[in-house]
């Protein structure tokens, strides 16, 4: 998980790569080390003006631990603190040895504090310039003050982490870590939102949504639903139980202002620059939240199209290729609409929409079905709508015309 201090500036002038780079081998360490518990991740101020600021990094695990002897020599090449663990969990000590200097090309200083057994957390400073010009696109937060708001998640860190960020915003924070302790905090308390994780060990939010949905008084609070899970069957039950947001964990501090602002303000006024509103023609999202299949074997692009259709208020389900979109479609999950890559490993998506329409040609039911193919050949679109698809879209997609789509689908289904 992680957090970002609210004071930390949204748009910097620095190395996008070497940043990366040097976090990508901290969380890829701790992950690697840390058999149980978690990995946190936080960003924080340490020195600010005008023109640049001085961030620091940090990357806390619940791992094996670095002796004191031992971190003496983690930042030297080919170095690795104990040679039993090169054996067990692999690698050289090059990775950090590649940061020490990466952090000191961008004018900071990395170290480490650790306990054997207990964990270690390694952090970093980053000068990095501020954007003169940026005005960002956000959502008033203020029209949030002094909503209630109830946090259930047995991890501590996420609830911190939730109520830092809420009381940051001006709501009023209350936690809770069982769903069972929710229910009792709901006899004597009024919320005007709960936000609840999906996995916990007394009942899983999904549960513990049924159980506060039977109290009369809770019928109609609305509910965000957090996971680090996306799987068909946790659609089913956020429709079934009219969940009002289904976000993935981690999540970003913008995409849960956005999806509260949406819950909690009918018409959450959106603030935009002249030159933004001149060079971006921005399309709000559509009021009705879509729940949609995405059927595409490439991770990144997975990733990428997830985090854009769940900016936009819509729930997402992955199919890894066309076989298994058609298995999803056949199991009673139901779909407003499917976003079906073209080129995919054990059935195409040509195929797999062929046998989807021949399934539906037993019932009543028409699910929508837009292509997506980096093939722009003269035939394409026709080999597409041929197969029975309604639409078609050219990689790289564009956000304009996928909620274009999206926009005209709905308008006809719905």
């Amino acid at each position: 998980t992680y957090g970002v201090d609210a004071d930390v500036p949204d748009a910097l002038l620095g190395d996008p790569t070497r940043l990366r780079q040097v976090l990508v081998n901290l969380i890829g360490n701790a992950i690697k080390f840390t058999e149980r518990g978690e990995v946190v991740v936080s960003v924080s101020v340490t020195h600010k003006d005008d023109q640049k600021v001085r961030l620091k990094f940090a990357v806390r695990d619940t791992g094996i631990g670095v002796s004191p002897a031992q971190q003496e020599k983690l930042f030297q090449a080919f170095t690795q603190a104990d040679v039993s663990t090169t054996r067990k969990y692999g690698g050289t000590g090059l990775g950090l040895a590649i940061s020490s200097k990466l952090v000191l090309l961008m004018g900071g200083e990395i170290g480490v504090e650790s306990e054997v057994g207990k964990g270690s957390t390694f952090s970093f400073t980053a000068e990095f310039g501020i954007q003169m010009n940026y005005t960002p696109v956000v959502y008033r937060s203020e029209l949030l003050k002094g909503k209630r708001a109830l946090v259930v998640d047995d991890n501590q860190t996420n609830r911190l982490i939730l109520e830092k960020q809420l009381t940051h915003w001006g709501l009023v924070v209350k936690q809770a870590a069982l769903a069972s302790e929710a229910l009792r905090l709901m006899d004597t308390h009024t919320f005007d939102v709960v936000v609840s994780d999906y996995l916990m060990p007394d009942m899983d939010g999904f549960d513990f949504v049924t159980a506060m949905r039977e109290r009369p008084a809770w019928k109609s609070v609305p509910v965000m639903m957090l996971s680090s899970i996306n799987r068909a069957e946790c659609v089913a039950r956020c429709e079934g139980l009219d969940i009002a947001s289904f976000l993935t964990k981690p999540v970003n501090h913008n995409e849960l202002l956005k999806a509260l602002s949406r819950i909690l303000v009918p018409q959450p006024e959106k603030l935009e620059s002249a030159t933004l509103q001149k060079q971006v023609a921005v399309k709000e999202s559509p009021t009705k939240s879509l729940h949609i299949l995405l059927a595409e074997d490439n991770a990144v692009n997975q990733k990428l199209a997830v985090r854009l259709l769940e900016k936009h208020g819509h729930v997402v389900v992955v199919a890894n290729d066309g076989k298994e979109a058609f298995d999803m479609l056949g199991a009673d999950h139901r779909f407003d609409l499917v976003l079906m890559d073209v080129q995919m490993p054990i059935m195409d998506g040509l195929q797999a929409t062929r046998e989807i329409r021949q399934k539906e040609s037993a019932t009543k039911r028409h699910v929508p079905i837009v292509a997506m193919t980096a093939n722009a050949m003269k035939g394409d679109r026709e080999a597409c709508l041929e197969s029975g698809m309604d639409d078609y879209l050219s990689k790289p997609i564009r956000l304009s015309e996928l909620l274009d789509i999206i926009a005209r689908l709905d308008t006809v289904t719905g």
